[in-house]
């Protein structure tokens, strides 16, 4: 605006006047310029801004896609929240607000679908899990009832494989159930009690 403005002020001395046109241009050449290199940088930064935010974003919903344990994708979850909370302050043009928190949204929405399959699964693995150790227990009581008992050992080694389940009660109570059908295949009085119980079952 002010080069629009400008006039001559010294009538019939032009070099001067050019001379001090030149130097007016050039002053204002730099402040154009360093207005320039300002917006420019501003403009990478929140460039820069946006792209960290939309990285943590991504980072979590690859987590999403990938995680295999309820727990692993919980504490990756955490982790990714925390950092996504302390880089909420930083500067963002007001589209990349909008694209930052669409990213972030469809991220926890891939999250929670993904941590409610898992529990799903894992909750089908652990009722498969208690189905067959008590299958083991059943089949050492069964056994009972025959006039010559079964070696034990390969049911032994079926349990062994089997593992532990997460519910400490659940795995209590059929940890009761097998070493009471185990030892009495062995122990005379608990043969005879488990053995009464197990003819009682068919009975009914």
């Amino acid at each position: 605006r002010l080069q629009r403005e400008w006039h001559t002020t010294v009538p019939g001395r032009r070099t001067a006047e050019n001379a001090i046109w030149e130097q007016f241009r050039a002053a204002c050449d730099r402040v154009f310029e360093r207005r320039r290199e300002e917006q420019q940088a501003q403009h990478q930064a929140l460039h820069q801004n946006l792209e960290q935010r939309l990285e943590i974003a991504g980072r979590l919903k690859t987590l999403a896609e990938e995680a295999a344990e309820p727990a692993a994708l919980s504490q990756g979850y955490r982790e990714l929240r925390q950092a996504w909370q302390e880089n909420a302050n930083l500067e963002l043009a007001k589209s990349g607000h909008g694209r930052a928190k669409a990213a972030w949204q469809q991220a926890e929405d891939a999250y929670r679908e993904r941590l409610t399959e898992l529990k799903q699964a894992r909750q089908r693995a652990q009722l498969g899990l208690l189905r067959e150790k008590a299958g083991l227990c059943r089949q050492l009581e069964q056994a009972l009832a025959q006039p010559e008992p079964a070696d034990p050992q390969p049911l032994m080694q079926q349990w062994e494989a089997l593992g532990t389940l997460e519910d400490g009660a659940l795995q209590a109570g059929v940890q009761r159930r097998y070493e009471a059908a185990l030892t009495a295949q062995t122990e005379g009085p608990e043969r005879d009690r488990l053995a009464a119980e197990q003819a009682a079952n068919q009975e009914h």
